[in-house]
């Protein structure tokens, strides 16, 4: 008997210990609770509306809020939270098989701020500057610090050096983050650019200036003046010099000794013209007169020699002839591309022409250089015909080009075998007419928005080409054309009136300090 129940009692404790082991067939354990909490936004403004927290859980039997929230949650469900500052939200659930738990943050942003300066805020040109920025609340910068239009990504905070600055410029940051928006910073550094005083020329025609400042013109009455600002005036022809009454003197340049060459016109009759070149120096009673053969002279260097092209009753214009002249006039013919003729229009005191002549076929010309008796074809720019009308002693040329490429034509320079594009004032055409020995040039350039009729005289210094308008008091009618600079930077100029440019005013411009 007792040996049958201490067998059954170790076969309930042996069945007590399976079930306890789940070697049994009692119930499993709960399954673990499950939690997911989202947000409607990651990031948030301050201020700004409340950001939506949403839940849901499983197996979970309560939930409870922690971290920037708090409290008992419902099982799932959503709440409207308003997030002070960047904050995690964190909820707890519990159930029979266990705890989980989930978090989300929200970024706060505050409005972004942006700031930059500029030291030196005034600069003379080619002058740089150092940039300095810096913002508050903001995840990204782009800034224009460079070329205009460009505004580039770059560090929320730094520095940067300027490029050279030729002009007046506005140098902006703009800060910003993902919620709140952007700030804008600015600075503008200004450009203290050449100023020029403006002097009328008192002369109804004027056609050079040399390099001590001297202006030539003429009268009515075709007499050749000089206007020397110091001393007044000196005239050939009527009531000067060779005082003729019935022959015309007309001007064409001038050098620095005041030698000055142009035309004469005689009536031998009331049909009859005859036309001669002439060479005359002020203060000098006696002209040199030309007339062996027709001719017109265009320009004289300092040393005297001069460049001119032969007229030829019945020439075409690509079969013109032109020359250097010495002062005893010896001539030497510069001759043309293939055979054609050649125009020149400006010798340096180095005796070294350029002008242009005429290719094969003769619809097209380029700008040539002479010097030491041969002639170099220069090419053009973009194709095209081009034309030389000013060189300096470095040989460096400016002028013209018309482009197959484009409208309009456009002023170049000529320099170290490079051609470059001196651009415009915004408008499609320009012309270079005159270069100093400091490489300073002037022309004239039709501008942004303008009837392509409508003109201003630039200067381009500092690879930059000036409105000269900008550069002086205001004048009664804007400044037209630039015709002439010197080495002293004084610039001859004419405020014309559209559209003809036939009624003139001239203006002798001379830096405030030097250029």
């Amino acid at each position: 008997m007792r040996s049958k129940f201490f067998s059954l009692a170790v076969a309930v404790v042996v069945a007590l210990a399976m079930a306890a082991c789940d070697g049994g067939s009692s119930s499993p354990r709960p399954p673990a609770p499950t939690v997911t909490l989202t947000s409607s936004a990651t990031d948030a403004g301050i201020p700004g509306p409340p950001v939506t927290l949403s839940w849901s859980s499983t197996y979970a039997t309560s939930c409870t809020a922690s971290d920037a929230w708090s409290g008992s949650l419902a099982l799932s469900g959503s709440q409207s939270v308003v997030v002070p500052q960047t904050s995690a939200y964190t909820i707890t659930c519990r159930g029979r098989g266990g705890v989980a738990t989930a978090s989300v943050t929200v970024r706060a942003w505050s409005p972004p701020r942006a700031f930059i300066a500029a030291d030196p805020s005034e600069v003379s040109p080619t002058e740089t500057v150092l940039l300095t920025w810096s913002s508050q609340n903001a995840t990204v910068c782009h800034g224009f610090l460079g070329p205009p239009g460009a505004l580039p990504e770059i560090p929320t905070s730094g520095s940067q050096v300027t490029a050279p600055l030729t002009r007046t410029t506005r140098f902006q940051v703009i800060c910003g983050n993902p919620v709140m928006g952007a700030g804008i910073a600015e600075v503008v550094v200004k450009v203290k650019l050449p100023r020029f005083t403006a002097v009328a020329v008192p002369l109804p025609y004027v056609v050079d200036l040399n390099d001590t400042g001297d202006v030539l013109g003429g009268t009515d009455s075709f007499s050749t003046v000089v206007w020397i600002p110091s001393a007044g005036f000196e005239v050939l022809g009527c009531d000067g010099p060779a005082s003729d009454c019935s022959a015309s003197y007309h001007p064409k340049a001038m050098n620095s000794n005041r030698t000055v060459i142009g035309r004469i016109q005689r009536w031998a009759s009331a049909e009859q013209l005859s036309v001669s070149a002439f060479a005359w120096r002020v203060g000098d009673d006696r002209v040199a007169e030309y007339a062996d053969e027709p001719m017109t002279l265009i320009d004289i260097n300092d040393a005297g020699q001069m460049i001119g092209k032969y007229n030829v009753s019945g020439q075409s214009e690509w079969q013109w002839s032109s020359f250097v002249m010495s002062p005893d006039g010896t001539r030497v013919s510069l001759g043309g591309f293939g055979g054609n003729g050649s125009f020149a229009s400006a010798i340096n005191n180095a005796g070294h022409v350029t002008g242009y002549s005429w290719l094969v076929p003769v619809q097209e010309y380029h700008v040539f250089l002479w010097a030491d008796g041969a002639m170099k074809d220069l090419g053009t720019l973009e194709g095209g015909s081009s034309s030389g009308w000013d060189i300096n002693m470095a040989d460096d040329i400016v002028g013209t080009v018309i482009n197959n490429t484009s409208a309009g034509r456009r002023a170049f320079r000529y320099a170290h075998s490079k051609f470059t594009d001196l651009g415009s004032l915004g408008g499609a055409s320009s012309a270079a007419t005159s270069i100093n020995d400091a490489g300073q040039i002037v022309g004239w350039s039709t501008y942004a928005g303008s009837d392509p009729q409508q003109q201003r005289a630039f200067l381009y210094v500092y690879e930059t080409m000036y409105d000269l308008n900008d550069l002086i008091e205001p004048l009664p009618m804007p400044l037209s054309f630039a015709m002439k600079i010197n080495n002293r930077g004084q610039v001859l100029a004419m405020a014309c009136v559209p559209p003809t440019y036939d009624d003139c005013r001239y203006y002798l411009l001379t830096p405030v300090s030097p250029l």
